[in-house]
């Protein structure tokens, strides 16, 4: 298709309204507020003015899925920096972890949040998108600052916008922040006033051009792990993809890669030796079962990791490489710590906050005991990511929602069932939320047998079904989430939306229905195939079709929108995040 697009003076280009997939530009809202777009080729810093249908290349197949909006999408850290600068560069203030990654991010800034707060020093953790309300992404300490503390830095930052933009005259070159800018310089802002020691700092989205990536020397940076996700954005490879996250490595300062597929690792090598950045691969950790809570890391296993590593990356990172088994303590013959967060992708997880660790005890950035290490792990905070939950305290909480939608039915009839909450908002994601759910189906089979043998069995034939109740964001491969959440005959659907946040309009959910549609597509053959407006209908909804009892397990999932809704039910709406 042809259009035109008027490219003025102040770096604007003018597109007109247009379908995203058939511009020369790869445009991509994103749920945190930060606007983006991909270029055909390398340009400066620029802005596009552009109203977007969000069609079928944007919702995954359906214009049922999309709405209108209008955004401003900018590749550069200029108003970041400028906003920055003039609040005193708060970011200079204390010592930067800086972690990006495709999946693990968030969890491996909780583990490490964790550890820093054992090892008795003053510390700071921003991730997002928030889960139930905006002030959870900020926490200094045990827990998320209070809503009078994010007001009030709310306020002093926009302040300071405005002094910047009435000190410009309206120069166009002086903009707004946009809402994830904001709350990232708010989060800033805070760590320095409350004189932490250290912050662990999650990227939103990439790296490279992150409104994160404002750290000149961070003590650390992690890249957790590389797939394909916002791909509109991002690029359509791993190598791609890698480049983006790459851009956090800075000279001089010691990266830890945990798990990439090769083509990536290839990438942030390059990137580290370019640097001269020490750069380390994380070695798994060991576990006796898939749900052990038991996990360790042999000190002879990570030197043979190291030996491993030295001979197939050595020529390609020659100056950068480290051994993380030459930072284990004196004597000290394994990492042993309690595993407390589920699913097997927290043994990768936790392995890389062991590497990263490692890593800053070799530079000298920190010292910790291996049982300071043991008891942070054991202490982490990571909601929503297959955070498990009982059916009575959810109905408890949907029949107290406005909709009242589980009112009349007792919540003791389905005591024993469990919930499964995860965002699984990527392909991989919902693989390990499949992998997971296959695992607890396994176990109840099993508890099942044990019944039927006793004469105890009280399930039926209809034990080890698995319900779901899904909604996923307009801009996502919701076929491919679908396909790996491989959905199996005899399971149960319930589809339903969440409510776009107040802030972020451009966040979008799929319609119900139309996502009802596509999992029917799945050749699934649900035994429960049904569609609701919002999550505690979906929830009285499942309750009102199993009144003797709730299936074994419920899975909800697909978006952390959805999950935080969750949450906020269960927490009293958010009172307590």
């Amino acid at each position: 298709r042809v259009f035109t697009a008027t490219y003025r003076s102040n770096n604007t280009l003018e597109l007109p309204r247009c379908s995203s997939q058939h511009t020369g530009y790869a445009i991509h809202y994103f749920g945190l507020g930060l606007f983006h777009a991909a270029l055909w080729a390398d340009r400066p810093p620029f802005r596009v003015s552009a109203e977007l249908r969000n069609d079928a290349a944007m919702s995954g197949g359906s214009d049922a899925a999309g709405s209108t909006g209008r955004g401003i999408i900018d590749l550069g850290l200029r108003r970041v920096r400028r906003i920055l600068s003039c609040l005193g560069d708060p970011q200079t203030k204390w010592k930067a972890i800086h972690v990006a990654g495709t999946n693990g991010k968030g969890s491996v800034t909780a583990y490490l949040h964790a550890v820093l707060l054992e090892c008795g020093h003053k510390v700071g953790r921003f991730t997002s998108p928030h889960l139930v309300e905006p002030r959870d992404c900020v926490w200094v300490g045990s827990s998320c600052i209070s809503q009078e503390e994010f007001d009030s830095l709310d306020r002093d930052v926009g302040d300071a916008e405005h002094r910047l933009l009435d000190g410009n005259g309206g120069d166009s070159d002086c903009e707004k922040l946009t809402t994830y800018e904001r709350l990232t310089v708010l989060a800033l802002l805070c760590f320095a006033r409350r004189g932490v020691d250290f912050a662990v700092v999650e990227v939103g989205l990439g790296g490279r051009l992150d409104a994160t990536n404002v750290f000149e020397a961070p003590v650390l940076t992690v890249v957790t792990s590389i797939g394909l996700d916002h791909q509109k954005v991002l690029g359509n490879t791993v190598a791609a993809i890698a480049g983006e996250k790459a851009g956090i490595v800075k000279p001089g300062r010691p990266v830890v890669l945990g798990f990439l597929p090769d083509d990536a690792a290839r990438v942030v090598l390059q990137t580290a030796e370019r640097l001269r950045a020490p750069a380390a691969l994380a070695c798994r950790a060991s576990a006796a079962s898939f749900d052990s809570a038991e996990v360790w890391l042999a000190r002879a296993a990570v030197g043979r990791h190291d030996a491993d590593v030295a001979e197939r990356w050595g020529a390609l990172a020659p100056s950068s490489l480290r051994a993380l088994g030459s930072y284990f303590g004196d004597g000290a013959e394994q990492l042993s710590w309690s595993r407390v967060l589920n699913g097997d992708m927290q043994l990768d997880n936790a392995s890389i906050a062991a590497a990263s660790l490692l890593m800053l005890r070799g530079s000298g950035e920190l010292a910790w005991s291996e049982q300071q290490f043991a008891a942070g792990m054991r202490n982490v905070q990571w909601r929503g990511r297959l955070e498990l939950g009982e059916w009575p305290a959810l109905l408890v909480a949907a029949s107290a929602a406005p909709s009242s939608a589980g009112a009349g039915v007792d919540p003791r009839w389905h005591r024993g069932a469990r919930v499964v909450l995860d965002g699984a908002h990527n392909v991989d994601g919902a693989g390990a939320v499949r992998r997971f759910v296959d695992h607890l189906r396994s176990k109840f089979q099993r508890e099942e047998g044990a019944r039927t043998e006793r004469g105890t069995d009280t399930t039926g034939a209809e034990g080890c079904r698995v319900l779901w109740v899904l909604a996923l964001s307009a801009h996502k491969d919701c076929a491919g989430i679908l396909r790996a959440l491989g959905m199996r005959a005899g399971d149960g659907v319930v589809t339903t939306q969440f409510t776009s946040p107040t802030s972020m309009p451009w966040v979008q959910p799929v319609a119900a229905e139309w996502l009802l549609d596509l999992a029917r597509s799945t050749g699934c053959q649900p035994y429960l195939c049904a569609a609701a407006p919002c999550v505690a209908d979906a929830i009285g909804l499942v309750a009102r079709e199993h009144p003797g009892r709730a299936p074994p397990i419920t899975v909800i999932a697909g978006s952390l929108y959805l999950v935080g809704e969750t949450v906020g039910l269960l927490d009293g709406l958010g009172d307590s995040p």
